[in-house]
C-alpha cells in the first residue's frame, strides 16, 4: 500500500532543500552545504516532532507503547519539529564552524513551503480538522462536514513562505540591503505563532493539561519571544 502521507512529507522536504540551495547561490556561502546540513535537520526534526506528539497524547501511547514508532500513521507535532530541527542544525553548524544565523535564516525562509505541502498529508490521513461546518469546502468525516484546518494552514503557510521569500530576495547582497542575523528565523516564528493560534481556536482535540490549553499557550509564548528578539535585532529598546 502506498503511503501518501510519507510521500508528501518526503516531497516537501526535497522541495525545501532545492529552494534553499537556489537562495544560497547568490551568497558567499557554499550552496552545496545545504545537502550536508539537511539530514541533521530532518532527523532531529522528525524525532522532535514525534516526541512532541507522544507527550501530547501520553495516555494513549502509555497503553500502546509500540505505536510510538508508527510514524507512518501520522502523529508529528510541528512545534516539536521546529525545536528539534533547530537543536539538530545548531549542533551541526557549531561543529562545522559555519555561520549559524545565515543557515538558520535560510531554513526559516523555506520551512513554510514544506509545511504548506506537507499539510496535505493530513488530508489523506483524515486528521487535523476543526469544528463542524456547513461550508461547501468542509471535509467529510463519518458523514459530517468539518473545517479543513489542514487546508487553512496550508494556505497560510504558503503566504508566510511568499512573504519571507520576497523579503529575503530584497535583502540579496546584490541589492545592497543588509541581512540582519536571526531576522528571518524570528520573523518566521512570529508569523507561524499567529497562524497556529488561529488554527487552535477551531480545533476540537487541542492538547490540554489540567484544563490549560497548551496548544494555545505555546504560540502565545513564542510570539512574545519572537517579537522581543525582532525588536532587539532592529535595535529598538525593549
Amino acid at each position: 500500500m502506498i503511503n501518501l502521507y510519507g510521500i508528501l512529507i518526503s516531497f516537501s522536504i526535497l522541495f525545501c532543500i532545492l529552494v534553499a540551495e537556489s537562495l544560497a547561490k547568490s551568497t558567499k556561502e557554499d550552496k552545496n552545504f545545504i545537502w550536508e546540513l539537511s539530514p541533521w535537520v530532518i532527523m532531529s526534526g522528525l524525532i522532535g516532532a514525534r516526541i512532541y506528539h507522544v507527550i501530547s497524547a501520553f495516555s494513549y501511547y502509555l497503553a500502546r507503547p509500540l505505536e510510538v514508532f508508527y510514524i507512518w500513521n501520522g502523529g508529528l507535532g510541528i512545534w516539536g519539529a521546529v525545536v528539534g530541527g533547530f537543536i539538530g542544525s545548531l549542533i551541526y553548524l557549531k561543529r562545522r564552524k559555519k555561520e549559524v544565523w545565515f543557515w538558520l535564516d535560510l531554513c526559516a525562509v523555506t520551512l513554510p513551503l514544506g509545511q504548506a505541502i506537507g499539510r496535505w498529508g493530513n488530508f489523506f490521513n483524515r486528521e487535523i480538522y476543526g469544528s463542524q461546518t456547513s461550508l461547501p469546502w468542509g471535509i467529510n468525516v463519518n458523514g459530517r462536514k468539518y473545517h479543513p484546518l489542514f487546508l487553512y494552514e496550508s494556505l497560510f503557510d504558503l503566504l508566510n513562505f511568499i512573504l519571507l521569500y520576497l523579503l529575503y530576495k530584497r535583502t540579496d547582497l546584490k541589492m545592497g540591503l543588509k541581512r540582519k542575523p536571526g531576522f528571518f528565523t524570528f520573523l518566521y516564528l512570529l508569523n507561524y505563532s499567529v497562524i497556529r493560534f488561529v488554527m487552535e481556536l477551531f480545533r476540537q482535540d487541542s492538547w490540554k493539561v489540567y484544563g490549560l490549553n497548551v496548544s494555545l499557550l505555546i504560540p502565545i509564548l513564542l510570539f512574545m519571544t519572537a517579537l522581543f528578539c525582532l525588536l532587539r535585532i532592529s535595535g529598538r529598546r525593549v
